[in-house]
């Protein structure tokens, strides 16, 4: 598999990383979003959710945040959602 993902991304010019498991934000409402492939919890209280994802960092930020649920590296977190950033 390994060598499928190098032949990949020399024949698109793409970094290898990119041929993998990738990380995926859907946003279901302004109180509800579900984040997957996290790999690290950063800060978690009612304020603000940081979370490490391969390659970035997701911090989501509003009021009376919840994290619903953390199961197989998908987070889900609600609350009142006033902002989503990434960061490499």
């Amino acid at each position: 598999m390994k060598k499928l993902r190098r032949m990949l991304a020399e024949a698109c010019e793409m970094p290898e990383a990119s041929f993998g498991p990738c990380p995926y934000l859907a946003i279901e409402s302004n109180s509800s979003i579900r984040i997957d492939e996290c790999l690290e919890i950063l800060s978690y209280d009612e304020g603000a959710i940081s979370l490490r994802l391969r390659g970035m960092t997701v911090t989501v930020t509003g009021e009376r945040l919840t994290m619903r649920s953390y199961a197989m590296k998908t987070v889900r977190i609600g609350g009142v959602i006033r902002n989503v950033s990434l960061e490499e």
